[in-house]
């Protein structure tokens, strides 16, 4: 029997249970047993200190205080079970989500699912989606509101503006990113004559209103300044500043990050964008995509700071929407697609494992880089975005803490080690 999972998205069937059953297991049994590097170490001594008052961009003051009532309800599991978890089930909402856009464009059931496999594939969602981190939370947030408002333009029609601008105010509590997202706002609300200018400015007051919590709280508590929302001191430079050198550096890493993503699923990807501008019925799609995707990538590009692949989550969620268009173009000349295509997804955890075996081998250079990324998994945290294998960094501020002569504090760990003894301290567990 089939039944509507997702409103504005399709009929959920039998064939999308075991999808999403199959990507369970593979991301709960890849999940990070332990907290991450960076960020990790942050939003889990938060959560477990209290709330949350910080606002400033690297806080991501939503998602920290979801953390707080998740790990203060279900703590008994477990801090880091409680967010890993919870981060798997928002990467299964995205996908579900991946699906429902794609099938914007197509009708087709096999379609849609494979824009959700090779979403969920992907190196960088994957991996974001099995530890402590706020982007597939973010994801999820992006995808509904795209899903909703993308649906109000196919039906010509704006009943969905509360639920829009309740969603955009979500994203820009979460991340201060969602800001690139308000091009494609204006141009929802203002390009529908229905549309009343008494509604235009309630959906603005609305958004206006949930942001101007980032505002506010460091105005009255003084915990930062408010410039800080939309980025810190030490990343201003990053931020505002703009040379040929760093777009293109950008664009060369941009291109690489999308083929390592997408690999062979790059040509039915593009066909799809292909197919799209040449279909008359979808045309209509083309402006409100485009509009939000060009902000986003635009600034993931200029944006080119280490693991800048996260920005381009977002991206990706727009890009990948025609892919159904360019499987079903291809499929008409090779008929054998649908199973192959098939068949390469299933393989894709199998052959990126063989990847990480083989590039073990390699010798002097990947030797090298596989010791000095060894407190991380080495090579293996470069090439599989699974966690299962990740190194317990608490573990190793412990030692430190210790003075144990055997550890010891460089780079990366240097810099994590603060935030590792707050959490340590907050648990009592030094």
């Amino acid at each position: 029997m089939k039944r509507k999972l997702y409103g504005p998205g399709f009929i959920f069937e039998r064939g999308d249970a075991y999808l999403m059953g199959l990507f369970a297991v593979l991301y709960i049994a890849n999940r990070n047993p332990y907290l991450g590097w960076n960020d990790a170490l942050s939003f889990m001594a938060e959560a477990v200190s209290g709330w949350s008052l910080d606002t400033n961009a690297t806080s991501h003051f939503l998602y920290t205080n979801v953390l707080h009532i998740l790990v203060s309800v279900f703590g008994f599991l477990g801090p880091v079970f409680v967010a890993t978890m919870f981060s798997v089930l928002c990467g299964l909402v995205v996908i579900v989500q991946v699906q429902a856009l794609a099938a914007l464009c197509v009708p087709f059931a096999w379609a849609r699912r494979f824009a959700g496999m090779v979403f969920g594939l992907g190196f960088s969602f994957w991996q974001q989606s099995e530890g402590v981190e706020v982007y597939a939370f973010n994801c999820m947030l992006f995808g509904a509101f795209f899903l909703y408002a993308m649906r109000d333009f196919l039906d010509g029609r704006r009943d969905r503006w509360i639920v829009v601008s309740v969603l955009l105010g979500l994203m820009l509590l979460t991340h201060i990113q969602a800001v690139l997202a308000l091009p494609f706002f204006l141009y929802y609300l203002l390009s529908n004559s229905r549309l009343t200018w008494l509604i235009r400015v309630s959906a603005l007051g609305i958004v206006g209103a949930m942001a101007s919590v980032l505002f506010i709280l460091p105005a009255l508590l003084d915990t930062h300044a408010v410039s800080a929302v939309f980025f810190e001191a030490r990343f201003k430079e990053d931020v505002l500043g703009v040379s040929l050198e760093v777009v293109l550096m950008g664009l060369t890493k941009g291109l690489a990050y999308f083929l390592y993503n997408f690999h062979l699923f790059s040509i039915p990807l593009l066909w799809g964008w292909r197919e799209l501008f040449r279909n008359p019925e979808r045309r209509p799609l083309i402006r409100p995509l485009l509009l939000l995707l060009l902000p986003f990538l635009a600034f993931a590009i200029k944006y080119s700071v280490n693991d800048n692949h996260v920005f381009y989550l977002l991206p990706y969620m727009v890009l990948i929407v025609p892919i159904g268009y360019g499987f079903l173009a291809i499929a008409e000349k090779f008929r054998a697609l649908k199973t192959n295509a098939l068949l390469f997804c299933m393989m894709l955890p199998v052959l990126l494992y063989g990847t990480v075996t083989w590039a073990g081998r390699i010798p002097e250079k990947g030797k090298a880089y596989d010791a000095a990324k060894a407190y991380k998994g080495g090579l293996t945290h470069l090439l599989w975005p699974g966690k299962a294998w990740a190194k317990d960094p608490l573990a190793l501020a412990r030692e430190i803490h210790r003075e144990n002569p055997g550890a010891f504090v460089r780079g990366e760990i240097e810099w994590n080690y603060p935030g590792a003894i707050r959490y340590l301290d907050a648990l009592d567990a030094l």
